[in-house]
């Protein structure tokens, strides 16, 4: 039973960038399942004796406030690509990474500025929509989805 509670310990978690900061759910990639881990759980275990798949998932249903994420939202490729990289391709995509993300955060900051024109000024509107929610379109995590691959 301890071996099963230090696996599940061991299980990288993700913050969720979703959630208030006094949430105390921990979540597990959502790319894993519970069979999955417990697949895990045994090889690491080599040829101790393992716990049965019924009790690993007992336990890190009763004992552990865990949940699998899956992203709310579409996932950038650039992003997505500099975080799983590795080595020299990691430092290729660096550069790039970092001035999306400024680009990102310039974009963020006019939408702040525009959001207190209003405030101050009520002969001024500002229309701010979420396209994801109203297009009616098959939901991936990743961009690259939608791309023509022709």
């Amino acid at each position: 039973m301890q071996s099963v509670r230090d696996h599940i310990n061991s299980v990288p978690r993700i913050e969720s960038h979703y959630t208030r900061a006094n949430i105390t759910r921990e979540f597990i990639d959502g790319d894993l399942t519970v069979k999955e881990l417990h697949r895990n759980y045994v090889f690491s275990t080599g040829t101790m004796p393992s716990a049965t798949f019924d009790t690993y998932y007992r336990i890190i249903n009763t004992e552990f406030n865990l949940s699998f994420f899956v992203p709310k939202k579409d996932q950038c490729d650039l992003c997505e690509s500099y975080k799983n990289a590795v080595g020299e391709d990691q430092l290729k995509l660096k550069e790039a990474c970092e001035e999306h993300l400024k680009q990102k955060y310039l974009s963020k900051k006019e939408k702040t500025k525009d959001i207190e024109l209003v405030k101050e000024d009520c002969n001024n509107i500002v229309a701010i929509y979420d396209l994801q929610a109203v297009m009616p379109v098959s939901i991936r995590y990743s961009s690259a989805f939608f791309t023509n691959q022709s």
